[in-house]
């Protein structure tokens, strides 16, 4: 009996053992297998038409900045004060056209984004008036500010197309040389043209607005043959519906490695920006909806943002639980928008005509040539000077970080809050006493806050792989465990059988010789 029970323990033990041995080591492999069969991008994967129409609800929070005292603080009298309306919430949609396979295991596409106000989730009416900064007078800062800006509007790379953007001020720094500047003073006082405007929501957002401003170069046009090459100007006019805006993208579809899935290698047929100098200008980065299987795991993530013509760095700052679903959270620290004075390495982000305090990044060139400038909302995590310039920014962390939460296991986005705030550098130009009471500051001109938290459904099916994998490693490593229990409790036994044997004959004997001599 006991012999059987040990050779039982050691078998039953030996096969869990192996079983829970192997499995260990063959469990990442079929995981990773079945990760790469639902989440590489193919024309069957399930990822690829969740990617292709985005299933997840997305907003697009809008918060204004109306300048409450522009005349004052034109006069000196004042510093400039601004304070928040909104948010004016917009329903976002994002659909993948043009696609085109690659032999590299990448796929060419373009980006449609659809946005639909959402007056239930807003504070406000997008005929809600703001004063703003006067954009379009605003370019014309770049005679002085970046006499070094190309005319050629690089986010449109074929030679062989006319740029549909220039600057103004480029216009007027090729076109114009500065000794007429004091004659265009008088043209600007004609039209009553302003350095700031008084327009709705829906204007300065989607359907743009005209300017007196632009009549100028109008007239100008026939003497010093200037071009104007748009109509009106609002953040996202002409954006709305539009396939070629975002540009061309290039991106890895995992389907060689989950490691490099939803990377940007190209845009717009390149792999620079050509926006920036030297590393900064490499295109680089993940889409934003697809991203390595690995990424969640990793200190520092990149995100390419084609809104800024360049790529944005998200460190690690701990795990949280979104929807039942763990996940790793990366934010936007002080490294993120710095151009080289906390570090070196972002130097490159620093324009040649001067680097502004840490905290903004230029992107002039994706905001038709204006002196736009990217920060934190409220100037967040930016160096105390821009605050000092203006008033009303009030920054908090809990309302103005720009954060993304990733599923631990399959590294798909679970909660994202993109939020940054556009700025436009108010100097003053000499030779035009038109710009003579800017006050030389950082004016925020917006924020926005691109959110997305994934639906109930999506994070049960994602619950469950995650539960799967959390516990069939510790499954598999408990088997293994009471494998080797059973095989030391069956070779236990039979020591113990082998040593009750050996002391038998003993006990036998004397027994006989007592009965014997009894």
């Amino acid at each position: 009996m006991a012999n059987c029970l040990s050779w039982s323990l050691g078998i039953t033990g030996t096969v869990a053992l192996l079983l829970g041995s192997i499995g260990y080591f063959v469990w990442p492999v079929v995981l990773d297998s079945q990760l790469k069969k639902e989440l590489a991008l193919t024309n069957d994967s399930r990822s690829f038409s969740m990617w292709k129409e985005t299933p997840i609800p997305m907003y697009m929070d809008i918060y204004m900045f109306n300048w409450t005292n522009p005349e004052r603080s034109l006069k000196g009298l004042e510093k400039p004060n601004f304070v928040e309306m909104g948010p004016y919430s917009f329903r976002e949609h994002h659909s993948k056209v043009n696609l085109a396979w690659n032999q590299n295991d990448t796929i060419t596409f373009n980006q449609i984004r659809r946005w639909h106000f959402a007056p239930e989730r807003s504070n406000g009416s997008l005929q809600d008036l703001v004063t703003n900064v006067n954009v379009i007078a605003m370019v014309s800062v770049l005679i002085s500010v970046y006499p070094s800006i190309p005319i050629i509007f690089l986010r449109y790379l074929d030679s062989q197309v006319t740029p549909p953007f220039q600057t103004v001020g480029n216009m007027i720094e090729k076109a114009v040389p500065k000794m007429l500047l004091p004659f265009i003073e008088p043209v600007m006082e004609k039209e009553e043209s302003k350095t700031y405007v008084t327009k709705t929501v829906q204007e300065l957002v989607f359907d743009g607005y005209s300017d007196n401003f632009l009549n100028i170069f109008q007239k100008l046009k026939k003497i010093i043959k200037l071009k104007i090459p748009f109509d009106k100007f609002g953040w996202f006019y002409q954006r709305n519906n539009s396939v070629t805006y975002d540009g061309t993208f290039n991106m890895n579809t995992g389907a060689s490695s989950l490691r490099q899935l939803g990377n940007i290698l190209e845009w717009n047929y390149s792999k620079s920006t050509h926006t920036n100098y030297g590393q900064c200008s490499v295109v680089h980065g993940s889409s934003g909806e697809l991203w390595s299987s690995n990424a969640a795991s990793q200190d520092h993530i990149s995100i390419f943002a084609s809104d800024i013509c360049g790529s944005l760095e998200l460190a690690y700052d701990g795990t949280k639980t979104v929807a039942g679903l763990p996940a790793t959270v990366h934010i936007g620290d002080s490294l993120t928008l710095d151009n080289g004075q906390l570090s070196e390495s972002n130097k490159c982000y620093c324009p040649s005509s001067g680097c502004p305090p840490t905290g903004a990044r230029s992107i002039s060139q994706c905001r038709f040539g204006a002196p736009a400038f990217i920060s934190y909302p409220h100037f967040y995590k930016a160096d105390e000077s821009y605050l000092k310039k203006i008033t009303g920014m009030h920054p908090k962390e809990e309302l103005h970080q720009f954060n993304i939460a990733l599923h631990k296991v399959t590294s798909i986005p679970v909660e994202v809050n993109g939020r940054l705030q556009i700025n436009i550098l108010a100097k003053k130009i000499d030779g035009l006493r038109f710009f003579n009471g800017l006050p030389n500051a950082y004016m925020p001109m917006m924020w926005f806050n691109q959110r997305a938290t994934i639906t109930p459904g999506l994070a049960g099916e994602l619950k469950d792989l995650t539960d799967l994998a959390e516990y069939v490693e510790p499954s598999l490593i408990i088997l293994a465990v009471i494998g080797l229990v059973l095989m030391a409790s069956g070779l236990f036994i039979r020591f113990l059988r082998k040593k009750s044997a050996s002391t038998t004959p003993l006990l036998s004997e004397t027994s006989a010789v007592h009965d014997d001599l009894s």
